[in-house]
């Protein structure tokens, strides 16, 4: 879906600048903090939206969220720790 958007958008879909450069926050461990706070409220919305939501598919959608999530957060901890940058765990 993100492809599209940016296809709609006629923004790139790759670059050859450091990852995130778009979004001005520095460097690349700055801004792997900010995606894995941003993966840890996703995952937080997905634990409370499995156990609290009335349509059938909802659930199923945020299990699966919650499966993805996981292996993310596990990626960026290991890329942060390679980049020498302090890990918080959940």
């Amino acid at each position: 879906m993100l492809l599209g958007r940016l296809d709609a958008w006629g923004l790139p879909k790759s670059s050859q600048e450091p990852p995130m450069t778009w979004m001005g926050h520095g460097p690349a461990h700055k801004s792997l903090g900010l995606m894995t706070e941003h993966h840890r409220g996703g995952a937080k919305m997905s634990e409370a939206a499995a156990v609290t939501a009335r349509a059938e598919q909802v659930p199923r959608s945020a299990r699966s969220m919650l499966t993805g999530h996981q292996p993310e957060l596990d990626l960026m901890a290991a890329m942060l720790t390679a980049l020498g940058a302090t890990v918080r765990r959940l």
